[in-house]
């Protein structure tokens, strides 16, 4: 996360580290803006943000499950007036029509926060995507036995465990084969998807 900090300029924040293998809280800012954090947890952040002449606001981070399982929400959309590339830069990665280059840029700083082995099976299932283009994705048993046959992964569990990343991260997508197969497949034009692998290559 300090490298997502680093590249927002941001120069400080709050990590608050999830209880099982992947997710996490994050709450940065600005150095002239005046954070007093009230309380947090593995799935909430509460503070209160100096808003100047606007007074003080009072901002509640919620952890992705609890927004969805807990919660009936009701969503505003309140943009923050940056460049567009700042304000789009964390939007999931199908939702984000930018340049071939601001997504694999996107998907490298997720994909550069995850671990050797995680990434390695992520450049498995690009190099799949790219090589069988008219397939409709990688069957999760074939992912299964290459990842296994390079020793990226000891189990099935391992595997999932980097799955449940990369889905809640929107790297990796899931859909039905038309013969019944789930398999996984990236949500990156073909020029992303080959500039990202540059980039986790470097």
């Amino acid at each position: 996360m300090e490298y997502v900090r680093d590249q927002c300029e941001f120069k400080n924040g709050l990590f608050v580290l999830s209880d099982g293998s992947s997710g996490g809280l994050a709450l940065l800012w600005r150095k002239e803006v005046t954070v007093h954090i009230q309380s947090y947890s593995s799935s909430h952040i509460d503070a209160f943000v100096d808003g100047g002449v606007d007074g003080w606001w009072h901002l509640t981070v919620w952890d992705k499950k609890m927004v969805h399982t807990q919660f009936n929400w009701c969503w505003y959309h309140v943009p923050t007036f940056a460049p567009y590339k700042v304000e789009g830069m964390f939007f999931p990665l199908i939702l984000a029509h930018g340049s071939t280059a601001q997504s694999a840029k996107t998907a490298a700083i997720v994909l550069q926060s995850l671990t050797p082995n995680a990434q390695s099976v992520f450049r498995v299932l690009a190099e799949y995507q790219l090589s069988h283009p008219d397939e409709e994705g990688m069957p999760i048993n074939n992912l299964y036995t290459v990842c296994r046959e390079r020793f990226l992964v000891s189990s099935q569990l391992t595997l999932n465990s980097h799955l449940t990343e990369f889905k809640d991260h929107e790297l990796v997508k899931t859909r039905r084969h038309s013969d019944g197969q789930d398999c996984l497949y990236i949500p990156l034009m073909i020029e992303a998807l080959e500039k990202l692998l540059m980039e986790i290559n470097q």
